[in-house]
């Protein structure tokens, strides 16, 4: 896909911004007079610049660092066109410049690059989903939005960094708002249980086949029925019997957790923690389901789903160079209205949307009401919060006096879940 437009209408850290979020590959070329920069990008990283302008050439900025010498640099670049091979894949592996020293010395020349383009009023853009075969797969990515933080910097002659971060949280608030993030696609494993499970002539056999062909899954599927919150009877060491004991839809739910929990290798310490507090919820609003008159293996499968969107956020902000404070209230904010376009690319049932949706204001909800309300006071119940401090217009479809004696239970359903995740 091509786009190009006027940099004066679509200001260049936006065509940056929606490349990153967008993951996209190709060649973002931008003009002004005689001035012509291109940012070659891969997966919303980039990964090399071209430019013509004084102090920007490629090989007269690396030589004049002092950490490699011109003769070196040329030589490099000419043996990397004979060899069709990135030429920053050619200056590691044989030894020319250390990863940590190249990337040190891209990140500055593409940093002074956009710095002074930041300062055009005018001019053209175009985005093409191509680029040299030379440069695509280069071992060197750098991350956009810290390029656009440290140009601005410099642009602004050391503007202050707090500002720099605040654009770019209102550029991820607006993009949220318009429904313009990169969300993952549903994971094969769960496109195949969805299908199998919405076919009344699979059997369960077919369907266990599916969940064994992930060794991670079928062990955290294991550890679920196996826990003290479940206590079957006897140890439960297959599938068919697990998915007989909690249900399809829990075995379903536990895939899509299981599935978010892979979408970052980054900050594992905080998904880990969202997935525990997800699955003590789920064990919560099951106990509530009876009180509730609800289906527990529903108010299961909701109260395990209704945090998905904070995964997706984690993964948004991972390499944003946002305080802990900002990251944290953007989770707050927009981890719900995140979560539902999640549900709704993965096509999630109704309910589960609403609950996501609405889980933290019940009373907006149309539909599926009492489940919304449910799964409310299981997400307070397992933040801690007391039965009598619920909020009353949120639980109107609730007898919370019948509450209470779930948060008894409470460590014992925390050290479950300690246990399994």
């Amino acid at each position: 896909m091509n786009i190009n437009g006027d940099i004066g209408l679509m200001p260049l850290p936006d065509v940056l911004f929606w490349a990153e979020a967008n993951k996209k590959t190709g060649t973002l070329t931008i003009k002004r007079q005689e001035s012509v920069k291109r940012f070659y990008i891969e997966d919303g990283r980039i990964l090399f610049l071209f430019s013509q302008e004084d102090g920007e050439r490629f090989i007269e900025f690396f030589s004049s660092s002092g950490s490699i010498e011109r003769r070196a640099i040329e030589t490099a670049v000419k043996e990397s066109h004979r060899l069709c091979v990135p030429l920053t894949g050619y200056l590691i592996s044989e030894g020319v410049l250390a990863k940590e020293t190249l990337e040190r010395l891209l990140s500055g020349l593409v940093e002074s690059a956009l710095a002074g383009a930041l300062g055009w009023d005018e001019g053209t853009f175009e985005f093409t989903d191509s680029m040299p075969p030379m440069i695509g797969g280069g071992p060197v990515r750098l991350v956009i939005s810290r390029i656009i933080a440290n140009a601005g910097e410099r642009q602004g002659g050391g503007e202050d960094p707090e500002a720099n971060r605040q654009k770019m949280i209102k550029q991820l608030v607006s993009r949220i708002s318009g429904g313009n993030i990169d969300l993952p696609s549903i994971p094969s494993i769960m496109q195949r249980l969805n299908e199998a499970i919405g076919n009344e002539n699979t059997s369960v056999q077919e369907i266990v086949k599916i969940v064994m062909s992930d060794q991670i899954l079928t062990s955290k599927v294991l550890r679920v029925v196996n826990s003290a919150f479940y206590s079957p009877p006897s140890r439960i060491t297959s599938l068919h019997q697990s998915i007989a004991y909690i249900g399809l839809k829990s075995v379903l739910s536990i895939a899509t957790a299981h599935a978010l929990t892979l979408l970052s290798s980054k900050d594992t310490a905080r998904v880990r923690a969202v997935l525990q507090h997800s699955l003590a919820c789920a064990f919560v609003a099951k106990k509530i389901a009876p009180a509730a008159d609800i289906d527990p293996e529903e108010a299961f499968v909701c109260g395990l789903l209704h945090d998905i969107g904070k995964t997706v956020m984690l993964h948004l902000t991972s390499d944003a160079p946002f305080t802990e404070e900002e990251r944290l209230a953007l989770l707050r904010e927009y981890h719900h209205a995140v979560g539902f376009m999640l549900a709704s690319k993965w096509n999630l049932p109704e309910m589960v949307r609403n609950v996501i949706r609405f889980h933290h204001s019940p009373d907006k909800a149309e539909e599926h009401n009492v489940m919304v309300e449910a799964v409310y006071a299981a997400d307070a119940l397992a933040n801690g919060l007391a039965a009598g401090e619920l909020v009353p217009q949120y639980c109107n479809s609730l007898e919370v006096e019948k509450l209470s004696g779930i948060e008894e239970e409470l460590c014992s359903i925390k050290s479950s879940v300690v246990a399994i995740i």
